[in-house]
């Protein structure tokens, strides 16, 4: 993690913040094999409005149910 925060202060165009810019990396292959981490917070899975947990779960390629 302090690898991560030191790169990040570093060159902050390592990281993207929002769901779209997030979808866009995900398509571009930033996130994922050959490419980078994908921080996600919990909350998002835990949300009561299950549109928005169905979309994060599958976002990290889990299973809705």
């Amino acid at each position: 993690m302090t690898k991560f925060l030191d790169l990040l202060k570093l060159d902050d165009v390592r990281a993207w913040y929002g769901s779209t810019a997030v979808e866009r990396a995900i398509e571009d292959g930033a996130i994922g094999p050959g490419g980078g981490v994908l921080l996600i917070n919990n909350s998002l899975f835990r949300s009561q409005d299950l549109e928005t947990r169905k979309k994060f779960i599958l976002t990290v390629g889990g299973r809705e149910y």
